[in-house]
């Protein structure tokens, strides 16, 4: 695909404004084409949906499994 928007170019010179995706087979028209999406940086990826939902099922799954080995007769275990 980048090779057929890097025709278009040769053929319009004025189009390579209007496309999103790379125009080359180099690494950074293949990067352009397949990265598109803004990269994240830390603070975003704390910030999502994901990772939120991720750290309340590891909380919850952490309490139940401290709850199963307490109903089964488990003591507690200092750990140091």
């Amino acid at each position: 695909m980048n090779r057929l928007r890097a025709a278009y170019v040769a053929l319009d010179p004025g189009i390579e404004a209007h496309l999103v995706a790379g125009t080359t087979d180099d690494l950074a028209g293949i990067d352009r084409t397949y990265g598109m999406i803004v990269r994240r940086n830390a603070s975003q990826v704390l910030g999502s949906a994901a990772f939120f939902v991720s750290a309340v099922n590891a909380i919850v799954a952490g309490v139940l499994c401290a709850l199963v080995t307490d109903a089964l007769g488990a003591g507690v275990v200092a750990v140091a």
